[in-house]
């Protein structure tokens, strides 16, 4: 059921969506708090495997070593040079800087400088890579560039168990994407808090199934600081529910029909079904740009034989539907930042209570504006 009893009011103005100053104070109180999905652990290879990614303009290296993964800024201590200019690579032992050879340990710590009596009286360890938080959950891997991070278990809130279920363990890891896309990323945001868009934005694919019922879902708002959707659904509802759940038993699962969508806010949802999950993060660039970091995990099932093939096959075809979804999702979202550039604006910001996650995660946002310096955003109430 809908929590609101009436539909409820646009709390955005088109101002919120543009505004450089706007998206300052939501990456001082919202984004620089928060925990940051940047892959899969099958995305590092091998021992020494590395990764650099820039999150909110901070460039980052992530190192494998020792069976864990440590993220460090890619800036070398002795001249601030780019430790790498590489997307990937192996440091097998040592991080070694691309410009003089500096070498750091898994700590960060300093642990040769070529010619290093040319730098006395210095201390040879004084100097190191600047280390960021990591944490995990099933087979995804988060960054906090907060000092003292929350937890990630109490920031996720109830995703975290449904994530270390559906990204890990039985559930493979079968499709990364991380498009830059125009949008403020508060559109990008708000187009995944709501399906009422679904008949017309994906007429040729979510659009195929009807809008659920409203006494099949189940909208949660009691946190502020993030909310959660479950649809639950029956065999009987589409033919291509029928052909899923025989997929999904010849794979010796019994489906539980039901559809989970949870967020924590600032930007991070999961998408669960029975067959299928999507972890999603969303970044801002700019005002009006955003990187959108895409995880899908399909449920592994019995190893070998017809249904092993039947699910390579589903695989292919769930990873085809999902791109075409989140495609339309970003075309609609760059036509929705033209509307809120534009110079007259009509009368109006009406929000249906299908749509009211949309309203509660805005309220949200209002209160990044509202926070004084340094303080992150309320994590309860709502």
């Amino acid at each position: 059921m809908f929590v609101s009893q009436s539909h409820l009011p646009q709390l955005l103005a088109p101002a919120h969506y543009r505004d450089e100053g706007v998206l300052r104070r939501e990456i001082e109180h919202g984004f620089l708090p928060a925990w940051h999905l940047v892959a899969v652990r099958g995305e590092w290879p091998a021992e020494g495997s590395f990764l650099t990614r820039t999150l909110l303009g901070h460039e980052l290296i992530l190192w494998r070593h020792g069976g864990a993964v440590r993220a460090f800024l890619n800036v070398c201590p002795h001249r601030f040079c780019a430790v790498t200019s590489l997307p990937s690579g192996c440091f097998a032992e040592r991080i070694r800087c691309q410009y003089h050879g500096w070498e750091f340990d898994d700590t960060g710590l300093t642990r040769r400088i070529p010619d290093a009596p040319a730098f006395r009286p210095m201390e040879g360890t004084r100097l190191g890579l600047r280390e960021y938080a990591v944490a995990t959950v099933g087979e995804l891997v988060f960054v906090s560039l907060a000092e003292r991070p929350q937890p990630l278990e109490e920031w996720l809130g109830g995703a975290h168990a449904l994530c270390a279920e559906r990204c890990g363990g039985d559930w493979e890891h079968v499709w990364s994407w991380e498009p830059e896309s125009p949008g403020n990323w508060k559109l990008a945001m708000e187009i995944t808090l709501e399906g009422y868009h679904a008949t017309e934005t994906h007429a040729a694919t979510l659009g195929r199934f009807p809008l659920p019922r409203e006494e099949a879902m189940r909208h949660d708002l009691r946190r502020a600081d993030r909310c959660g959707l479950e649809v639950a659904y029956t065999e009987d509802d589409h033919p291509d529910i029928r052909a899923s759940c025989r997929q999904l038993r010849r794979l010796g699962r019994e489906p539980e029909f039901v559809y989970h969508h949870l967020h924590a806010f600032p930007h991070f949802g999961i998408i669960a079904s029975d067959a299928y999950a999507v972890a999603q993060s969303i970044v801002p660039l700019t005002p009006t740009t955003h990187v959108n970091r895409y995880r899908m995990f399909v449920y592994r099932g019995r190893a070998g034989g017809l249904a092993a093939l039947t699910r390579r096959r589903s695989t292919r075809d769930l990873v085809a539907f999902w791109s075409r979804v989140f495609a339309e999702d970003a075309a609609m979202t760059a036509a929705h930042q033209r509307g809120m550039g534009a110079p007259a604006q009509p009368d109006g910001g009406l929000v249906s209570r299908r749509e009211e996650r949309v309203v509660h995660f805005q309220r949200w946002c209002l209160g990044l504006q509202e926070a004084p310096a340094g303080a992150p955003a309320a994590a309860s109430g709502g």
